[in-house]
């Protein structure tokens, strides 16, 4: 895992490498994101590997990529609405899947 802030920049990056059974996985992100007021702008950029032939019936043999555009809005202290669309890239062995996600979270913390 890497950070690094500067003003109301953040850069964020991790890396990982995992086996799970006969899955060996390589993946990693880079996550930049610019705060303006109660709004923090977020890009991330995601890649997963799984190092095998990719089959079409089997989601957990496809590699992916995804592009996230989020807005974090703070509503009150404590209180964040976060806001983001995914776009989701699969190597399926097979037909192209169109999943893309938009999702919302509401974050309560006190």
């Amino acid at each position: 895992n890497a950070r690094y802030d500067v003003g109301s920049f953040t850069l964020i990056g991790q890396w990982l490498r995992a086996s799970d059974g006969a899955l060996d996985r390589d993946g990693w992100f880079v996550q930049p994101s610019v705060k303006a007021g109660i709004y923090e702008f977020v890009y991330r950029y995601n890649d997963l590997d799984v190092g095998i032939t990719p089959v079409a019936t089997d989601s957990l043999t496809w590699d992916r990529t995804q592009h996230i555009i989020g807005v974090v809005t703070t509503l009150y202290k404590g209180v964040k609405l976060k806001t983001e669309y995914a776009l989701n890239e699969e190597a399926t062995g097979g037909a192209d899947v169109h999943n893309d996600e938009f999702s919302t979270q509401l974050e309560i913390v006190w």
